[in-house]
């Protein structure tokens, strides 16, 4: 038989690729739900503290300038913000943690998917946007009362960490957390072909 006839696409159709272990991606699924649970309350309260340090400042030390009073606000404004479409996830995952292997619980990850991606672009540029400007207008009157070299050091570093958070941090987890749920949503739909076969 002559070697330049193999129909290599056949042999590709023909082989099965390994469906992963139900109960293995189960406790995958259950952990992973509860490691973003706990995740949503930790950011929670994180920025409740925050937000309760940021109005401690405000009644103890009494900005004189609107412009710091103005930024606090829209720092705030900025968590809450956030926080709000975070905590849409809480409950998203909070059903997965009955598996089943149907349409709808795939729908459910896939929904989280979406969500997960939404809150990682749009929800995260209005996040930084906001609170970018609240740093930057609080900063302001502290950064009049310093010496040029000073503000100057004090405006950059600030600069320095937004950017490095937005440009380097943020996508770096926004990527772990998709390829996360990409592993999941393809072993869970291999799981359901297997068992449909």
């Amino acid at each position: 038989m002559p070697t330049d006839h193999i129909d290599l696409k056949n042999i590709w159709k023909q082989q099965k690729a390994e469906a992963p272990d139900i109960k293995e991606l189960t406790n995958k699924i259950k952990k992973m739900s509860r490691k973003s649970r706990l995740k949503i309350i930790a950011t929670n309260a994180l920025f409740a503290l925050t937000i309760l340090f940021i109005a401690g400042i405000w009644y103890f030390y009494n900005p004189k300038l609107i412009t710091s009073k103005m930024g606090m606000i829209l720092t705030i404004i900025s968590m809450i913000f956030f926080v709000f479409y975070y905590n849409k996830l809480f409950s998203m995952y909070k059903k997965l943690n009955d598996f089943e292997k149907t349409k709808e619980y795939l729908q459910n990850l896939i929904s989280i998917k979406r969500q997960q991606k939404q809150i990682q672009t749009k929800i995260m540029g209005i996040y930084y946007i906001l609170l970018s400007l609240g740093l930057g207008l609080y900063m302001y009157e502290y950064i009049l009362k310093m010496t040029l070299w000073l503000g100057i050091i004090c405006s950059t570093l600030t600069i320095i960490w937004v950017t490095f958070n937005w440009f380097y941090l943020r996508p770096k987890i926004a990527r772990k957390e998709q390829q996360k749920l990409d592993i999941i949503i393809d072993q869970y739909e291999r799981i359901n072909l297997d068992l449909a076969d």
